[in-house]
């Protein structure tokens, strides 16, 4: 099985499916967003290695206990990469004596970067994107970038379906009526409506402004940072808002119908955060991203 994902006129990745095992490959052209974690202690690498691309996924998925490629398996790792480029070669060749119409935005020989690989127990996928089960509860999305999703239970139904300027919309929904929206990492919590589409009512539900007094102890209508005023909203990273819009030690203000002034600190902001999250059913997808074509 094959497919090309597609996201806001890109097509970020080619995958191929076959065996048990996903292989993930990325055009030699694309610039590159790796992401790791501090506590992986893989350091700097280029990343049009392949091989690193291998040995990085293998321990986000694996662990630190995951068996990494030795010095003394340099030499094989040339061959691999000569045997590969000779691969795509064949198959390309291949292509064209079967004289097969193709479009060459789209041909996967142009997709020449390994960049994720791994084996899966069960996948759901889309004309334009793919949900792997790596193990019980976590899963791996292949759409706009490629991240790994820890789910609250066992998902049942996929679906990514194109919104404005090509722009995929992709969401899954667990057994316990959880809604995991991928684009914005957002988990709608315990919904009991049957959601035709989530994107549509997080997007309705996500404007802190009108909330009940109850909520923050303050009846919100307005919000400036600094002298400008913006819609404020529900955050899937509050910390990395506050800092973003304190950066400049800009003041964080909300305005009551009663034209009440109060300033936000930052525990007054996380407060706010927290409180209409658990009011709305909204929690932040535990998640990690593991790659991203920009």
């Amino acid at each position: 099985m094959e497919l090309i994902t597609r996201y806001n006129g890109s097509r970020p990745y080619y995958v191929n499916i076959k065996n048990g095992i996903v292989n993930v490959y990325i055009k030699s052209e694309c610039n590159y967003e790796h992401y790791d974690n501090s506590d992986d202690e893989i350091g700097e690498q280029n990343p049009q290695d392949e091989s690193f691309y291998l040995q990085w996924s293998n321990l986000l998925l694996h662990g630190n206990d995951h068996n990494l490629e030795t010095d003394s398996e340099t030499d094989s790792q040339n061959e691999n990469e000569s045997k590969y480029e000779s691969d795509m070669e064949d198959r390309y060749m291949l292509e064209q004596q079967r004289n097969i119409e193709y479009d060459e935005e789209l041909d996967s020989y142009n997709y020449k970067v390994l960049c994720f690989s791994c084996m899966y127990t069960n996948i759901l996928t889309t004309n334009n994107s793919c949900l792997i089960e790596i193990r019980n509860n976590e899963y791996i999305f292949i759409g706009k970038n490629i991240i790994k999703v820890q789910t609250l239970s066992p998902i049942v139904y996929f679906e990514s379906k194109v919104g404005n300027s090509d722009v995929y919309n992709s969401w899954a929904k667990d057994l316990c009526n959880n809604y995991y929206l991928f684009n914005e990492h957002v988990i709608l919590l315990n919904n009991e409506d049957t959601l035709c589409d989530p994107y549509k009512y997080y997007f309705e539900n996500y404007v802190i402004c009108d909330i009940q007094e109850s909520l923050c102890e303050f009846d919100i209508k307005r919000f400036f940072c600094g002298m400008e005023e913006y819609i404020l909203t529900w955050s899937v990273d509050p910390c990395y808002d506050y800092v973003r819009m304190t950066n400049n030690n800009l003041n964080l203000v909300v305005v009551s119908k009663f034209n009440e002034i109060k300033f936000l600190d930052r525990s007054t902001w996380f407060e706010l955060h927290e409180k209409f999250g658990l009011y709305k059913g909204f929690q932040s997808m535990n998640h990690t991203i593991i790659h991203q074509v920009t």
